[in-house]
């Protein structure tokens, strides 16, 4: 038991570092806006993921085939790969291609609607995570992790929606609930795969399949030159190195013993880094509704974190 909470521990710690580089990255996406398409964005920043983790994937995949010629068992579960490379392929194809979809229906919604809605329709996906696995593995979800959804809803609707604006849906609104759809399947699929086959590989995979797909509309519709590439690069390096090749890697190895739900919570709390590092860096202004949405986000991840099913076993 004392294992498994420990492990439930670092997995929210890893998802966690996950929020907070993928909250700050908005800063970065919105200097890349400024100087080039979302599809040449998005396709520039999977690039720089898959060229960064590819070596480290080959390596740690070389790793595993000594150890098991060895005999010796795999050192790391967040490395394993029991199953067929043509596996192993689908997976990182799937994974692509859900999160090519996400990226680019939010950046497409984003232009078309405020600031506040679309990061609370983005964050949106914590109450899909659960409905999509009980649809798709019959897995229900427990009673005191809906009262926490239902806190973190409140948390972000009070951070993301500000103080008059109005919550009438409009098209683009459709493209962000979208978005938030497709990241809630791609966090229960991710959460299938994750510590069955070797995480780096699927984290690899999924940056060049995103790369490719968004290449074809950012040539077509875009035809972005050189220099426009160049005057957005550091906003592209910050999101291909750490949002990109560390967090999406970092998110697989987290949820390796973590339920699906749970961890779509904590990494909803890439909206509270997005506002503090808002505060801090852009000198925005956080109101006080804001702070108790941040407060509230917090309490419903550590509530999660609580075993009742194991509470009430022991008082029974």
């Amino acid at each position: 038991m004392e294992k498994a909470t420990s492990r439930r521990v670092q997995s929210a710690l890893l998802l966690t570092f996950c929020a907070f580089l993928w909250g700050t990255t908005f800063i970065a996406q919105k200097q890349g806006a400024d100087c080039i398409g979302p599809f040449t964005f998005n396709c520039m920043r999977s690039l720089l993921s898959a060229v960064c983790l590819t070596p480290l994937a080959i390596f740690v995949n070389l790793r595993i085939q000594n150890e098991r010629t060895e005999g010796l068992s795999l050192s790391r579960r967040a490395f394993a790969a029991d199953k067929s490379p043509s596996t192993v392929l689908l997976s990182g194809l799937l994974c692509g291609v859900l999160l090519f979809a996400a990226m680019n229906f939010q950046q497409s919604g984003v232009a078309g609607s405020t600031a506040g809605k679309s990061a609370f329709l983005s964050s949106i996906y914590i109450l899909i995570v659960p409905i999509f696995n009980l649809l798709l593995f019959r897995q229900k979800t427990g009673r005191g992790i809906i009262i926490s959804l239902a806190i973190a809803v409140v948390g972000l609707y009070l951070l993301c929606v500000k103080t008059g604006e109005s919550f009438a849906l409009v098209p683009s609104d459709a493209m962000l609930l979208t978005c938030a759809a497709i990241f809630a399947l791609h966090i229960v699929i991710v959460g299938r795969f994750a510590g069955r086959i070797n995480g780096i590989m699927l984290s690899c995979l999924q940056f060049w399949t995103v790369a490719v797909m968004s290449s074809v509309p950012m040539l077509i519709f875009e035809r972005p030159t050189a220099e426009m590439i160049g005057m957005a690069s550091g906003a592209i390096a910050y999101a291909g190195i750490l949002s990109g090749g560390v967090a999406y890697t970092l998110q697989i190895i987290g949820q390796q013993h973590s339920d699906p739900t749970v961890a779509s919570m904590v990494m909803s709390l890439e909206s509270v880094f997005s506002a503090v590092s808002g505060a801090v860096i852009l000198h925005e202004r956080m109101e006080p509704k804001e702070i108790i949405g941040c407060l509230l986000i917090f309490a419903s991840i550590i509530t999660a974190q609580f075993d009742f099913g194991s509470l009430k076993r022991k008082k029974a």
